[in-house]
């Protein structure tokens, strides 16, 4: 039986989605054929059990995709293609293992597929304000702030150094150096990781983009964070 991380004492992710107004449901993950994770009831309150055998139910998923597609096929991320970086100084000790987190872009879907029933998401943030944010995919102005998620390894390795990338602003003539910093210990079983936005670049002809970023492991949850519910 392999051991959870210890950078955990849990063996349950659990919370209460406070502005949540749906009925009992189940919570999912994955992107073409979703499959169950954890609950939630009509009060909020949901439970993700942190499960050994995760991994190998995300590979199972996407085998069932590929089988079902119409000649094109997916694979599990990995960590080289995950923290690759161009142009900086980052360091991955394993490139090889596949990436298993459990939201799908820090979003848990809600919903049950067998009825073909999508409530919406909800996201563990520091705010509604940085979760309206994120969940606009770049199309309102970016909000400092942080989501926490869930990541799954068999082996530990870690992710250190920063990556640069030098964008272009909205005219297409002004740069500014959007930066990502890892500081990454990943254990053996389950992790928690942070991803925060600490700097925002001020774009007068655009909405305004994430300038510094980072991602971390910690070892709790942090008392104010946001369980916050979207459609």
């Amino acid at each position: 039986m392999m051991p959870f991380s210890v950078l955990n004492a849990q063996d349950v992710f659990e919370g209460t989605i406070n502005n949540y107004e749906k009925p009992s449901s189940k919570i999912l993950t994955g992107m073409m054929m979703p499959f169950e994770i954890g609950t939630v009831d009509q009060n909020g309150t949901f439970s993700i059990p942190l499960d050994e055998d995760f991994l190998n139910v995300l590979e199972e998923s996407i085998e069932k995709e590929n089988q079902n597609s119409n000649g094109w096929s997916t694979s599990m991320l990995t960590t080289g293609r995950m923290f690759s970086c161009s142009d900086g100084d980052v360091e991955v000790t394993n490139t090889e293992l596949p990436i298993a987190n459990l939201s799908t872009n820090g979003s848990y879907m809600i919903g049950n597929p067998e009825e073909e029933v999508d409530h919406g998401y909800f996201m563990a943030t520091s705010s509604s304000e940085f979760t309206e944010a994120v969940k606009s995919f770049g199309q309102s102005d970016a909000v400092p702030g942080y989501y926490i998620d869930w990541y799954y390894f068999e082996e530990p390795f870690s992710v250190s150094g920063s990556c640069e990338v030098k964008t272009y602003a909205m005219n297409q003539e002004d740069l500014y150096m959007q930066t990502t910093t890892y500081n990454l210990d990943f254990k053996e079983g389950w992790n928690l990781v942070k991803f925060e936005i600490s700097d925002i670049y001020e774009d007068p002809d655009g909405t305004n983009p994430p300038m510094e970023m980072s991602y971390s492991t910690i070892n709790d949850i942090p008392a104010e964070v946001v369980y916050y519910f979207f459609e």
